[in-house]
């Protein structure tokens, strides 16, 4: 378990859209952008599977996801590696159900939620410092 900064939390909790990157037991990568996600633990992201084909598939194969975000005001990326778990019950989906169902534009299904667990950190941003590892 990685205790993420507080820093790091805010830049990517001005997202309003993630990309989210999985791979199959092949290695073969698939990359999505997720809208419906929220921070539920200091260290960990829920992400709802509303309409997952190929990421459902690859983490179904593969428990490893990649998310990046990046700030231009603040001149700051990250990219998280994570550790995923699929759930299509308890507290927590409920409480993703509950919310997708609700939702004015349209009733998202809800098929699953996906907790990611931040097991690294890494500076995404170009320069010197591209790809070091920081958590």
């Amino acid at each position: 378990m990685v205790a993420i900064l507080e820093e790091i939390r805010k830049i990517f909790s001005e997202q309003r859209v993630l990309p989210i990157g999985t791979a199959d037991k092949d290695g073969v990568p698939n990359t999505i952008y997720i809208g419906s996600w929220w921070w539920v633990y200091y260290e960990t992201i829920l992400v709802v599977d509303n309409f997952f084909r190929k990421t459902r598939r690859n983490l179904e194969e593969n428990l490893r996801a990649a998310l990046v975000a990046r700030s231009r005001k603040e001149r700051v990326s990250y990219q998280l590696k994570c550790s995923a778990s699929i759930h299509t019950d308890g507290p927590q989906y409920e409480k993703a159900f509950k919310r997708e169902r609700s939702r004015d534009d349209f009733h998202y299904p809800c098929r699953a939620i996906v907790l990611l667990k931040v097991d690294e950190v890494y500076n995404a941003l170009y320069g010197d410092g591209a790809g070091e590892k920081m958590l």
